[in-house]
């Protein structure tokens, strides 16, 4: 089975509500959820951009691999394979914190037992200081982008802008709607909202390196 209902829920939508998100039918989304209908890679790519979320994130499978990860942790120790974890750098702070992304990877590291069979999971270096003491300038965070967020999770929200440069804000994740993400900073702490047209993605953080 897949997530769309869960999902969809989550932001609590009705089904007509997420049709018309996606431009089709209510009657097709009921299809689609009780998989009568094949979800396709570019029905997952449509509804996915309506929710929020990775297309893997429709899968039931990516729920699964939720279920023993503490998003507080600090990872150290229970690392496995070979430095195949991709880290990406920060360049200028701007607004909130946000950060522009190297294009390519800075370095690459060991993975961590929650990103083990992430294939598109990655580490991004913590820029500034909004987010300490849970977060210090210099620490790697560990990145699950097919993971559902949920509230009270720490979160990198990912903005493309249109020469297909990506900006990221780490942040914790207090509340959503239809058009807006609701989060927190810590230093100073604040909370406030943000786009979600313009913010598209939340990456849900499962770990981090802590700079020694």
């Amino acid at each position: 089975m897949n997530r769309i209902r869960e999902l969809r829920e989550a932001h609590g939508w009705s089904q007509a509500q997420l049709a018309q998100a996606v431009d089709t039918s209510q009657p097709q989304i009921d299809r689609l959820e009780k998989g009568e209908r094949r979800l396709t890679e570019q029905w997952m790519r449509r509804l996915a951009l309506a929710l929020g979320v990775e297309p893997a994130a429709l899968l039931a499978e990516a729920a699964a691999q939720r279920s023993n990860l503490d998003t507080k942790t600090v990872l150290s120790n229970n690392l496995v394979g070979d430095r195949d974890l991709p880290v990406y750098g920060v360049t200028e702070g701007g607004r909130f914190g946000a950060v522009s992304m190297t294009p390519e990877p800075i370095q690459w590291v060991r993975r961590p037992e929650p990103l083990a069979r992430v294939p598109a999971g990655f580490g991004l270096y913590v820029a500034g200081e909004s987010m300490e003491p849970a977060y210090r300038q210099g620490d790697i965070v560990l990145v699950h982008p097919s993971m559902p967020a949920r509230r009270g999770d720490d979160v990198v929200l990912v903005h493309v802008d249109a020469h297909n440069d990506r900006h990221a804000l780490l942040k914790r994740l207090i509340d959503w709607s239809d058009d807006k993400w609701t989060v927190r900073q810590f230093n100073p702490d604040e909370t406030f909202d943000l786009h979600r047209q313009h913010w598209r993605w939340t990456h849900v953080v499962v770990g981090r390196y802590s700079r020694r």
